[in-house]
């Protein structure tokens, strides 16, 4: 992802250096990539990008790890995904349709 001037890579360590001068420099507490790609990946879970976008720029194979890690910020994530992809089969305005739950009791 990273490469010095000559265009040989980072190796994990080379990073402690830069971004400990830069966190200094922001004067926030020392961070190290992997918090930055654990708040990079919560914020794109929290605004709602598809997983497995998350998971491919992540490396991931899969959305399992997603799932597991960041699942909970993103409660609604399913139900918002349908709603806004499920056909409306014509209908509009307001309907006369009654919950599963209303109509128990009812």
């Amino acid at each position: 992802m990273l490469s010095h001037a000559d265009g040989a890579p980072w190796k994990p360590a080379h990073q402690t250096g830069p971004m400990g001068e830069a966190c200094r420099a922001a004067r926030i507490p020392p961070a190290g990539f992997h918090a930055l790609r654990h708040t990079y990946a919560s914020h794109l879970v929290m605004s709602g990008a598809p997983l497995s976008v998350i998971a491919h720029n992540l490396g991931h194979a899969g959305i399992k790890m997603l799932e597991q890690h960041y699942g909970h910020m993103a409660p609604s994530y399913v139900a918002e995904t349908i709603r806004k992809f499920a056909p409306d089969f014509g209908t509009t305005g307001k309907a006369n349709l009654v919950s599963i739950e209303h109509a128990k009791r009812g």
